[in-house]
């Protein structure tokens, strides 16, 4: 994605807060020009002025200019579902976490959960190591007491022994309704 250029006088990179100075080439600029000289103005839309209370607010407000009008031709746009931005670098992360491009989603190497992103998938697992469920050396294994099995984590180990190896009503939760017990009062 390029920065947003003046397309033929048709966009005007103006600002809003002192109509005096000259165009600015591209969003950017404009945005660099307000933080700097206008701090005041920092929740302050720069295609209409309009000000709001918070950033989230702001976000939500420029989606308000459509793609066709003049303010909307100056924000960046996601081109798969129209939301709009104040800068590039906001429209591709938008792009990378919501739209990925990879056909297969990371998976968590402990428990199997797909994630839209690699980096939320890494986050996940590191909650399983902070909690101690993973055996440190990938090519590590451990092993049931009871029979022998073995498991690539102490999480999946745990489960197993949950579901196995305890007494059939010991530790296990029955349901009011249908009488079947479960490992856990969540299934």
């Amino acid at each position: 994605m390029q920065e947003k250029k003046v397309p033929d006088g048709e966009v005007d990179f103006r600002c809003l807060f002192c109509p005096s100075t000259p165009l600015f080439s591209d969003l950017r600029s404009l945005r660099d020009h307000v933080r700097s000289d206008h701090p005041d103005r920092d929740r302050c839309c720069v295609c209409c002025g309009q000000e709001c209370r918070s950033r989230e607010d702001l976000f939500e407000h420029i989606q308000c200019h459509g793609s066709d009008t003049k303010e909307g031709r100056m924000l960046y746009s996601c081109e798969r579902c129209g939301k709009k931005f104040l800068s590039e670098y906001a429209a591709n992360v938008h792009k990378r976490e919501e739209h990925p491009t990879n056909v297969v989603q990371p998976e968590c190497r402990h428990c199997g959960k797909r994630f839209k992103s690699e980096r939320h998938c890494l986050a996940h697992e590191k909650k399983h190591e902070d909690q101690g469920e993973v055996v440190q050396d990938s090519e590590a294994s451990v092993r049931c007491d009871a029979c022998a099995k073995t498991f690539s984590n102490r999480h999946n180990l745990l489960r197993h022994q949950r579901n196995e190896h305890t007494q059939k009503n010991s530790g296990r939760f029955r349901c009011p309704e249908c009488g079947k017990d479960f490992v856990d009062s969540t299934r």
